[in-house]
């Protein structure tokens, strides 16, 4: 009929217009004004980024979670999206030392924040809770089912936080984050 060819219309001219915005937005650089120059991104300073922002001792993301990359004033944020495998939303929740100690070894996983069985210079106690900062795939990974313990959604993904922060932080460009195993008096 007349009304429903209408209405198809007006849906398929309000798809197309969502479908133009949605790809100019994607395709537009990730970079804000005054560009910094090219920086490398690798999961190292993905890790350490994470810990930072989120305030966390570690981060634990998966070893194939990104693909390096680096910046320069073209990179759009589909850009950045295409180098993920894990598109998840980041969480904080706690961990023991013990259960730290169970995943160290584990080579799926890159661990930003234990240095030498050390977490901020102190030897990993099995019963201290360890702040973490990690994907739900991680989290569901290391907590299977767990529904007891609690955990934060951030609501928001790794290639979306990477953006947020080459347009405001720009912690990206930080090459020494040391200051994140020092930044905890209360140990």
């Amino acid at each position: 009929t007349g009304k429903q060819s209408a209405r198809l219309r007006d849906f398929k001219a309000s798809l197309d217009l969502w479908k133009e915005t949605y790809n100019q937005q994607q395709g537009f650089p990730a970079q804000r004004e005054p560009y910094a120059g090219p920086a490398a991104v690798d999961i190292r300073i993905l890790a350490n980024m994470l810990r930072d922002k989120y305030g966390t001792e570690l981060s634990i993301l998966s070893v194939d979670a990104m693909k390096p990359f680096t910046v320069t004033s073209a990179t759009s944020a589909s850009n950045i999206a295409a180098q993920f495998t894990d598109d998840y939303n980041l969480y904080t929740y706690k961990i023991t030392g013990s259960e730290l100690s169970d995943i160290s070894s584990d080579p799926d996983y890159f661990i930003s924040g234990v240095s030498d069985g050390k977490v901020q210079g102190h030897p990993i106690d099995p019963s201290k809770n360890y702040s973490v900062v990690s994907s739900q795939k991680c989290f569901e990974r290391i907590r299977p089912g767990d529904s007891e313990h609690g955990f934060t959604n951030r609501w928001i993904t790794m290639p979306e936080f990477i953006v947020d922060d080459i347009r405001s932080d720009r912690k990206y460009l930080t090459k020494d984050f040391s200051y994140l195993d020092s930044r905890f008096a209360f140990m």
